[in-house]
């Protein structure tokens, strides 16, 4: 049995989703093509809807208990495998340690990913990069000598790589909110109030993707604090501190 997740979510909500995961055992964004099905294939059946369960069944059929963690097309980026376990997409599952798989929808052995597919590959890498700090690699570099993720994008992947640089280096969705070194609980309490408040303030002035913003930092800003009341284990190193302003 292969348990997947089925959700499909904008680059938003994918966002806000995975500030909410425990990602620590991530080390490596791998790209991969799926090659067949094609983009075309893809949506004679109906997308996602119908491709979630069939993937499902193609893997169970392989006898895997574990797969590909994403599935990334011009719909948006469906959820499989859960993305906190070590999937299996490389080396017979012998090669995975600290990866995380994008499958991006299409057959790019002779042209590139183009349109909303290729946005939404960049920024759901980019993502996942900037909560992760993990590397940026590709299926053939993993194991070597492979097509994946196809002859055509391998050829160019200095671009796909400047093309999720780019959207790194543009990030500026989240605030960066600067009381890292706060622990003491009373002052988390009365700085957790400050930002929802401030959030409050961005919607009543209709600044609406800057009150997401907060909102997404500040889950981040609040796990890593429950994180350390809970266990008593304090991370310095935070992910929402790569923020800008």
């Amino acid at each position: 049995m292969l348990p997947i997740d089925g959700r499909l979510m904008s680059i938003e909500q994918f966002r806000a989703h995975i500030a909410t995961l425990d990602l620590q055992r991530v080390t490596k964004v791998v790209i991969h093509h799926t090659y067949k099905p094609d983009e075309g294939d893809w949506t004679r059946h109906g997308g996602w809807s119908y491709w979630r369960k069939a993937l499902q069944r193609y893997y169970e059929g392989l006898g895997w208990t574990r797969g590909p963690h994403l599935f990334v097309s011009y719909e948006g980026i469906g959820l499989f495998y859960d993305m906190t376990k070590t999937g299996r997409a490389v080396g017979g599952g012998q090669l995975e340690t600290g990866t995380l798989h994008i499958e991006v929808v299409g057959d790019f052995m002779n042209r590139l990913p183009a349109g909303e597919t290729l946005n939404n590959a960049v920024q759901a890498a980019a993502a996942l990069m900037r909560q992760t700090g993990a590397s940026l690699t590709n299926h053939s570099s993993v194991v070597g000598g492979w097509e994946c993720p196809g002859t055509k994008l391998k050829a160019n992947w200095s671009w796909f790589q400047g093309l999720v640089q780019q959207a790194l280096d543009q990030s500026d969705y989240l605030p960066h909110i600067t009381e890292a070194d706060v622990w003491d609980a009373p002052i988390i309490l009365e700085k957790t109030r400050w930002w929802m408040e401030e959030e409050e303030r961005q919607r009543e002035a209709d600044n609406t993707q800057r009150a997401r913003d907060i909102r997404l930092s500040l889950i981040r800003w609040m796990l890593t604090r429950e994180k350390w009341l809970k266990e008593g284990v304090r991370e310095t190193a935070l992910p929402l501190e790569y923020g800008g302003e």
